[in-house]
């Protein structure tokens, strides 16, 4: 496959993206501070890695800001005319951000693909609990829990507030089982 490189929209001239998952600082002059003409000359920028996604740090008149590669390659590469707001891995390997390897999908299609391909992990025992702490019901996981709850796609705020990124979820408290926690 040939490499073919494309702007990265709001880094025009500065920045470009290829179908291979890689990105590109471009040749340019600037004035410093001290008034200086300074160059940087063409590079592809090494990635670092988060959350097993590569990740990649652009910046702007002065301003940086962290992009993962795979969505500047939908971005660039894959139209998006439903709107849908996640990109997916079709191969599951967050690392591999070739174009032919992703695909725009929803929160659903997203969840659906990990759960088919067996890449989310089946959960951890969650606890729901009163506003006093009192354990009213045990999980085997946070999606089961959804569904005690009525909704599927309620497990997110489950697992946030069990993370102790939210304080409470649809009038309960919620954490994970821990070897001390009897329902």
């Amino acid at each position: 496959m040939n490499e073919i490189w494309k702007d990265i929209e709001g880094y025009e001239g500065l920045y470009q993206v290829s179908n291979l998952g890689r990105v590109k600082s471009l040749e340019r002059y600037y004035i410093n501070r001290r008034g200086h003409k300074c160059s940087v000359k063409e590079r592809v920028l090494s990635p670092r890695i988060k959350g097993g996604y590569m990740l990649v740090s652009l910046s702007n008149d002065g301003l940086g800001r962290t992009q993962s590669i795979h969505r500047l390659v939908a971005k660039a590469f894959i139209s998006n005319p439903a709107d849908k707001g996640l990109v997916n891995h079709i191969n599951g390997v967050k690392t591999d951000n070739r174009v032919v390897n992703l695909e725009w999908v929803t929160p659903q299609e997203n969840a659906q693909h990990a759960h088919d391909n067996k890449l989310s992990p089946t959960g951890k025992p969650v606890l729901m609990c009163n506003l006093n702490g009192k354990i009213l019901k045990e999980f085997p996981n946070s999606a089961k829990a959804g569904e005690f709850l009525g909704c599927k796609t309620r497990s997110v705020l489950v697992r946030r507030c069990a993370h102790g990124k939210g304080k409470t979820a649809y009038g309960y408290k919620w954490k994970y089982a821990s070897e001390g926690d009897h329902s």
